[in-house]
């Protein structure tokens, strides 16, 4: 479980949500669950890589916040992505496989 609260939207440095989470699926979780998105950490679930730099088919991630940034699930293959919130542009960007659901609604292009 890891709280969005506090990461940056915008960045891709240390303080990067999305980065957080592509850390513990390469450690080998295979379900993340995040809460308190507000103001939209981008990239969340962006390109999620196994343990051996493969696809990281089989994990959940569900994200659960008002508001998660652009870019949600972009270039996704094979994870499945739950967000109970608001999306933000760009969900889905360039996916190949996997599953991305919505609960409320997503904003400008969803792919």
């Amino acid at each position: 479980m890891i709280a969005f609260g506090g990461f940056a939207s915008e960045t891709f440095g240390l303080d990067c949500a999305s980065r957080i989470v592509g850390d513990a699926v390469r450690a080998g979780w295979r379900a993340v669950v995040g809460y308190g998105c507000v103001g939209g950490p981008r990239y969340i679930g962006y390109n999620l890589p196994d343990p051996d730099g493969a696809p990281a088919r089989g994990v959940v991630t569900e994200v659960c916040g008002r508001e998660v940034g652009d870019f949600l699930g972009a270039l996704l293959e094979g994870a499945d992505i739950r967000l109970y919130g608001q999306g933000q542009c760009h969900v889905g960007t360039k996916a190949a496989a996997g599953t991305i659901f919505v609960l409320q609604n997503a904003f400008n292009t969803c792919c």
